[in-house]
């Protein structure tokens, strides 16, 4: 049973990881904007009005979190894939 879990986990963290990444490329294509944007992350609207200038930086956060979560995904898998213990 405690190999389903693993890979559920797994699965969960990478979606979550792709999701994160999208949402990354998705705000470094507004980083010419000219007017506050508003950043929404599915379900959260994480700003209302975000200036241009920070665009950026908001892009490098979510490719930020998209590592760390791939990260722990491959956390419950190592033992399975690079024989650690």
């Amino acid at each position: 049973m405690w190999k389903g879990i693993r890979w559920t986990a797994f699965s969960v963290l990478m979606v979550i990881s792709i999701l994160f990444a999208i949402k990354g490329v998705e705000v470094w294509m507004l980083r010419h904007a000219t007017e506050p944007v508003a950043i929404r992350f599915y379900l959260f609207e994480l700003s209302e009005g975000v200036l241009p200038g920070n665009l950026v930086s908001y892009a490098v956060a979510f490719f930020v979190a998209a590592f760390i979560t791939a990260v722990a995904a491959f956390a419950f898998i190592a033992k399975r894939l690079f024989g650690f213990q």
